[in-house]
């Protein structure tokens, strides 16, 4: 299966607007992809093996601004180098990377916002203690941003939708006591995702006392946009019903027939993976053009999200 199996690519109207989002028109995707190309060609260390279509994403989801697009795909090659436990050698089974699927639905919905936002969600629907393993959920989030870095990347931005209300307060301890941390920097620096709204669904403290943590490391504008929830129903103040899944109330199909359509795409691009394993440095990072942080291979320890 692939990606459009299952999501719907933007109509003419929600082009439009992507483009203006973007600040982008042919021409200047055109210029901005042969530079950002020719940059990591001159750059000894940076890989040279990758799929070029990967160069889109970093230039849309650093809105045609070139610099910034040439540090977070940087920080994106020394990550995958840097930390094997989320990148290397995936295997794309339940027994395996995909065994997050059989406690949790993450879910990427079909349908876009009318300004071009594609939405994610995410739902411990297990909360067997015993089972909850963190890695393999930090693990699919990477896999995933990768997968959709490579095959879509045509949006406005996205929309998170952290579904809580059935996790335990267990479940919640052993996921922040993991390598969260890590994977939030890397979203942030490393990967071309402009994060438009936050909604976490919960009536738990140790949920709203973690997000009010996370809170303080943003910017003001997205502290306006994080917005915490005690039940579904109030997403629809933000989110037009007929972009969410039956289970908020919405038109797209449940949650567990979306993530089962899901296993499905992620195993059909076992090949995809194996390719982009094969993506590493050619040689030592130059010291002056990165600080050698132990914090995800990241200047600092929790810089701003980049939610624009």
């Amino acid at each position: 299966m692939s990606i459009w199996d299952v999501l719907i690519p933007p109509n003419e109207e929600q082009k439009v607007k992507i483009r203006a989002a973007l600040n982008e028109n042919e021409d200047k995707l055109r210029i901005n992809l042969k530079l950002l190309e020719e940059w990591i060609e001159s750059q000894s260390y940076l890989p040279k093996n990758y799929d070029k279509r990967i160069l889109s994403a970093y230039i849309r989801g650093s809105k045609h601004i070139l610099e910034d697009a040439k540090k977070k795909i940087e920080k994106y090659f020394i990550s995958k180098t840097l930390h094997p436990d989320l990148f290397n050698k995936r295997v794309l089974t339940v027994e395996e990377d995909l065994k997050a699927l059989n406690f949790m639905y993450s879910v990427t919905m079909p349908e876009i916002t009318q300004e071009g936002y594609r939405i994610t969600i995410l739902k411990i629907f297990n909360n067997d203690i015993e089972t909850f393993d963190p890695l393999k959920v930090l693990r699919l989030a990477a896999l995933t941003c990768e997968l959709r870095c490579h095959e879509e990347n045509f949006l406005a931005g996205e929309i998170i939708v952290l579904d809580c209300e059935f996790a335990t307060a267990a479940i919640g301890a052993k996921m922040i006591a993991s390598q969260l941390k890590k994977v939030i920097v890397l979203v942030q620096e490393a990967f071309p995702v402009l994060v438009k709204q936050v909604h976490l669904i919960t009536d738990q403290m140790i949920f709203v006392n973690s997000a009010n943590l996370l809170k303080q490391f943003m910017k003001e504008k997205i502290r306006n946009r994080f917005y915490v929830h005690k039940d579904k129903e109030d997403l629809k103040k933000f989110i037009d019903s007929k972009c969410l899944p039956k289970d908020f109330g919405g038109n797209q199909l449940s949650l567990r027939e979306l993530n089962e359509k899901w296993k499905g795409i992620l195993v059909g691009y076992q090949g995809l993976f194996e390719n982009i394993d094969r993506v590493v440095l050619e040689g030592p990072v130059p010291k002056n053009d990165w600080s050698g942080s132990d914090d995800c291979c990241l200047e600092g320890s929790f810089r701003q999200l980049n939610f624009d």
